[in-house]
């Protein structure tokens, strides 16, 4: 068969398995291997590695390649927007590395800046939005308005005391409605004496049977006398109850025979 002739001018990327021009494939500074990955891969990579990892950790998209991506490869294969926030980036990384340097706390602002406390004072103003917040406290917190530092931490230790107590207190209520719960249902029914679930009469006799599967015991509401057995009820009569029970055939003066409850 005819072999299929190799065309040199285009090459198989890596990540999407089409071919593309060899132009078509960033050559990075860092890197001496042959470029692997088209363009459109690249970006996507690039875009991707911004938004979910810190922004020393961007590096060659290539399997085998750990180099990092540079401002000039930035510079070079991405659009401009792409290009300024991965300036950003790089900054913010940079100055990150500074003791004095804070972001801003204001919800929806993500700008941050260098503040020296001791040069500045306590009181940091954002230069993007004008939020303010006080460095004097671990960790710094927003700028406490008509109270001094102290005033501001003895109010933040009483409200967190306050809330602890609340929900120690919570907690404690709890328990009891579940103690009282518990109560209540050891004073308005029985245990089983066959498989030992509660029982809670509503209205009938005191004829009980355990409707819990696989149990079926009969037993005295009153006296938990069992109905079957040779000693039970059925056969022994009204004796079988419980000497203090009232079906116990002694409390009953007319008795002529077993009164099943």
């Amino acid at each position: 068969p005819e072999e299929q002739a190799h065309n040199p001018s285009v090459q198989e990327c890596t990540v999407c398995a089409s071919e593309h021009p060899i132009e078509d494939y960033p050559s990075l500074a860092s890197c001496t291997h042959t470029p692997t990955v088209c363009h459109s891969c690249f970006l996507q990579w690039l875009h991707q590695s911004m938004e979910n990892t810190t922004w020393s950790s961007i590096v060659c998209p290539a399997s085998t390649c750990t180099n990092p991506i540079t401002h000039n490869d930035v510079q070079k294969y991405a659009p401009a927007a792409t290009f300024t926030r991965f300036d950003e980036l790089s900054i913010r990384s940079y100055l990150s590395a500074d003791t004095n340097f804070l972001y801003c706390l204001a919800a929806g602002c993500t700008s941050g800046q260098i503040h020296d406390t001791g040069v500045e004072g306590p009181i940091f103003r954002c230069v993007a939005c004008g939020f303010r917040m006080c460095t004097a406290h671990e960790p710094v917190v927003a700028f406490h308005e008509g109270e001094a530092c102290t005033q501001y931490t003895e109010r933040v230790e009483r409200e967190r005391v306050e809330r602890l107590t609340a929900k120690e207190e919570e907690a404690r209520k709890r328990r009891q409605d579940d103690e009282a719960s518990v109560a209540e249902v050891g004073r308005s029914s029985v245990e089983c004496p066959g498989c030992g679930a509660f029982i809670q009469k509503t209205t009938g006799c005191d004829h009980m049977t355990c409707r819990r599967t696989g149990c079926g015991f009969e037993f005295c509401y009153v006296c938990r006398a069992p109905y079957g057995g040779v000693e039970g009820i059925r056969r022994a009569g009204n004796s079988a109850h419980a000497k203090t029970c009232r079906y116990h055939s002694a409390k009953l003066p007319r008795y002529r025979g077993p009164i099943l409850g």
